[in-house]
């Protein structure tokens, strides 16, 4: 089972991580020529993520083991569509406060949490909306 420990770790090589990186920017090209395919896309991808999204949340809510939750399928799923994922992350985050930070930072490589936000659930969010929209992932 691939887990997202493997996407910093010296197990993927620089050939994979360039395979990955053509496959995803094709599909996009594929999808942005056809507004029909752009539409359905879309559509699918958000109610995807809306499945994965509650069955992450569903069957992770009593448990108190981080790396469990962190690690559940569902979630993983989530972070494994990279880039595309975003938007619809960052809006789940602003409307529900949902805790996205792990995958945010697993999707993007980066960690805009300022460290006087540290320990302040609102402060930590705000960081991340305003990083979001900076890179043009909000609106």
């Amino acid at each position: 089972m691939n887990t997202v420990f493997e996407q910093g770790s010296s197990t993927v090589t620089k050939e994979a991580k360039y395979v990955r990186q053509v496959g995803e920017v094709s599909y996009q090209d594929f999808i942005s020529n056809s507004v029909y395919l752009r539409n359905e896309f879309e559509k699918s991808l958000k109610d995807y993520f809306e499945i994965s999204k509650n069955l992450w949340l569903e069957e992770t809510k009593l448990s108190s083991n981080v790396f469990m939750t962190l690690n559940h399928p569902a979630h993983l799923n989530i972070i494994k569509l990279g880039k595309v994922i975003l938007p619809l992350i960052f809006k789940d985050l602003s409307d529900h406060k949902n805790h996205w930070f792990f995958a945010l930072s697993s999707i993007t490589g980066q960690n805009p949490v300022k460290p006087s936000s540290a320990g302040n659930l609102d402060k930590i969010i705000q960081d991340w909306l305003e990083w979001g929209k900076q890179e043009n992932y909000t609106d």
